[in-house]
């Protein structure tokens, strides 16, 4: 009976002590009590007529360390939940305060991020500017190139310049070629001089500049007010020396002034291909500063860009002249290889930066391309033109049987 009983009263504690309890929690209590339950039935024990007094005191005794039990356990198990729940709020609030930061932290990544992407390249202020200053080149060019080729019109066919003015030609083609030798004077040579022409000039510069295209048409980028003049001066001393001059009034009323008036515009058509090409390069090569604001700017541009490109002076004065297409070109095309500056702050620039000077590169590239396919063009068209006169030439000497021939 004892050991059946203490063990069952071991039993009791150890349930208690399955749940966790040490000596500082409830089941310490429980030790303490079933010990000094076995000691008192121990001493009843030994007395037979005290057994049913035993079995009776040792039940309800039971009986009440048991509740002990139970009511431990619902205790314990109310603090489990409680310092679970705590824990689940304090794990909660520190994923929270995690998440935060790392949104905050993102944030700060991106506008870092954003900040290096928006950094301009190093070539991008200057390209925009250049830009803007010379939009209006392709126009101003072509409005030159016009004006000389209706100049040269008139010249060749004795009509009216730009001006509303007769060309020296309009009194026939000896009119037209005294005007010629008398447009000499002022680049007269020293055969010239011996010959009565004209009085030979000082400026060795001006010697026989509209006749020599080192001095006139290839003289520079950006060509003096001298050498404009010079280039207009050869470009009609090249292309067409002795002009037709006018028509007799009616000359077109017979079959042959009819078939002169064909050869006529034979001539003209075919000259004007090697005028525009002349006129045009001309015009690419004259200043287009003109006092405006845009030829102002350019202006500014340039010699603030050119100080910092090898082949230019830092002292500035490049462009005594003015500034042309082609200056513009050249400039623009050597700003960013012949540049120790650009390239030093390429170097140091991150890679956005310099993948937006890249894209400036292949946008300019791609300009240039188009320029070369219409140079292209003019060649395609010079090239045709002068096989149609090649052609009529051969067809001239040894015509096809059955052509009649005048």
């Amino acid at each position: 009976m004892r050991t059946s009983t203490k063990s069952a009263l071991m039993a009791t504690v150890l349930v208690a002590g399955s749940v966790g309890w040490g000596k500082d929690s409830h089941a310490a209590m429980v030790y303490d009590y079933a010990d000094a339950l076995m000691h008192e039935i121990k001493i009843l024990a030994d007395s037979a007529q005290n057994k049913a007094q035993v079995i009776s005191h040792f039940t309800s005794e039971v009986d009440a360390m048991q509740l002990a039990v139970v009511e431990a356990l619902k205790m314990s198990t109310g603090q489990l939940s409680g310092n679970a729940k705590e824990q689940i709020q304090a794990t909660g609030q520190i994923a929270d305060t995690q998440d935060k930061r790392e949104v905050v932290r993102r944030i700060e990544d991106r506008k870092q991020q954003a900040m290096i992407e928006a950094a301009s390249g190093a070539s991008t202020c200057n390209v925009v500017t250049g830009n803007l200053a010379a939009g209006g080149n392709e126009v101003t060019v072509a409005a030159m190139t016009a004006a000389v080729a209706q100049q040269l019109e008139a010249w060749d066919t004795g009509g009216k310049d730009r001006n509303k003015n007769p060309a020296p030609s309009a009194n026939g083609t000896d009119a037209a070629i005294a005007a010629r030798v008398a447009a000499f004077a002022p680049y007269c040579t020293f055969d010239a001089h011996v010959a009565g022409i004209c009085s030979e000039v000082e400026d060795t510069a001006l010697q026989g500049a509209s006749i020599n295209a080192t001095k006139s048409i290839f003289s520079g980028n950006t060509y003096s007010d001298d050498a404009s003049a010079a280039t207009d001066h050869f470009i009609a001393n090249t292309v067409n020396p002795t002009p037709q001059g006018p028509l007799p009034k009616d000359f077109g009323t017979t079959p042959q002034g009819q078939r002169a008036f064909a050869d006529r515009m034979g001539h003209r058509a075919r000259t004007s291909v090697a005028e525009n090409y002349m006129t045009e390069f001309a015009s690419r090569r004259k200043p287009l500063n003109g006092g405006s604001l845009l030829g102002d700017d350019l202006h500014k541009w340039a010699e603030g860009t050119a100080k910092q490109v090898v082949g230019y002076s830092k002292n500035g004065d490049n462009f005594p002249n003015g500034v042309s297409w082609a200056d513009w070109m050249e400039l623009r095309s050597k700003a960013w290889y012949m540049n120790p500056d650009w390239a030093v702050q390429v170097d140091s620039n991150n890679m956005h930066a310099n993948s937006k000077d890249i894209a400036m590169i292949l946008s300019f590239i791609a300009y240039q391309g188009w320029e070369t396919y219409k140079l292209l063009e003019k060649i395609g068209t010079i090239e045709a033109t002068q096989l149609a006169i090649l052609n009529e030439r051969s067809r001239a000497s040894d015509p096809p049987r059955g052509t009649v021939t005048r």
